[in-house]
């Protein structure tokens, strides 16, 4: 066989196999793509469906207004349940009392918001989490209206905690009687 005809067969053997094997890295990069952008979708699918059920959960309201040791006593035995020990509570004080817009235009029952603001010192986000979620699961009077989360500082930069300030509010009917 001679060196011009290996040659042609090596080229036309090229020709042939280098397409297939082009399309096949070609087709895995974007079934990769694909996995990715289904995974996505799905994300955003759960995420959509998680926010249109709680639009759709209404709040509840009181018969009158909750006195803070209420809460208080709340607060200690949601954060007992979650496994959080209760000297991460640093205070639960009164946040505000206000009187909402009432949609009967005056007539009708007149609804207050009270808000109490509770502090958690050195605390992890896990924590806050398992607190969040047991506090929906036992409370569906006071709902978590303001989360704030501030790093709190160590030595080790690497220090996982925070102090975080929760505002609990609820909705209660005015009382009318002089």
């Amino acid at each position: 066989m001679s060196l011009r005809r290996i040659l042609i067969l090596m080229g036309a053997t090229c020709v042939i196999v280098a397409p297939p094997l082009w399309g096949w890295k070609q087709l895995s990069s974007s079934r990769a793509e694909y996995a990715s952008a289904q995974t996505h979708y799905n994300a955003t699918v759960a995420q959509a469906g998680r926010i249109v059920s709680l639009r759709a959960e209404q709040e509840q309201v009181a018969d009158r207004k909750r006195p803070e040791e209420y809460v208080l006593a709340q607060v200690n035995r949601v954060l007992a349940d979650a496994g959080i020990p209760s000297r991460l509570l640093q205070n639960v004080r009164p946040e505000a009392d206000t009187a909402l817009p009432s949609a009967q235009g005056g007539d009708g029952p007149q609804y207050r918001r009270q808000s109490v603001a509770l502090s958690l010192r050195e605390i992890t986000i896990p924590q806050v989490g398992a607190f969040l979620a047991r506090w929906r699961e036992e409370n569906t009077l006071w709902t978590p209206h303001r989360i704030e989360l501030n790093k709190h500082r160590t030595r080790d930069d690497f220090d996982d905690r925070y102090n975080a300030s929760i505002v609990l509010s609820t909705i209660y009917v005015a009382d009318s009687t002089p």
